[in-house]
């Protein structure tokens, strides 16, 4: 239905073939920033590192079809929301009212994500059904 992962990146561009490096590299450094003691340091390096693949989503475009690019630096977008969101859970807020405000906050966000997702895989589901059938009727 969705195809390969190989069939939605443009090619011609030299920075959208490093797509899968990147991603590796960034999930490895990932790894390597949440095995550092201490907790501010990690908080920003990964925030840094959620930044640099933002600003590569944008800038360099690596898929084909507009709708996935748009979903995927959606979803990242989301994420790098969440991860400035997570810090304030500790004892940056002051009262307990204002962290559960937030976590509320946060759960509607992350709720949005949930929703804009599965209209995206609802739509793409119908789009592919409606195809067969135009394909089985001229026939």
């Amino acid at each position: 239905m969705f195809g390969n992962l190989y069939e939605i990146f443009n090619y011609e561009d030299q920075y959208s073939i490093l797509f899968y490096t990147f991603f590796c590299l960034r999930r490895l450094a990932f790894v390597y920033i949440m095995r550092l003691k201490i907790w501010g340091v990690k908080t920003h390096l990964s925030l840094h590192l959620q930044v640099f693949w933002l600003c590569y989503l944008i800038r360099v475009k690596p898929h084909i079809n507009r709708q996935v690019a748009n979903l995927y630096l959606f979803n990242e977008a989301i994420f790098f929301l969440s991860r400035c969101i997570i810090p304030c859970y500790t004892n940056i807020l002051p009262k307990s009212e204002q962290r559960q405000l937030l976590g509320w906050i946060h759960s509607g966000v992350i709720g949005i994500l949930l929703l804009v997702n599965m209209v995206y895989m609802v739509s793409a589901i119908i789009r592919n059904r409606r195809n067969q059938y135009k394909k089985k009727r001229a026939v």
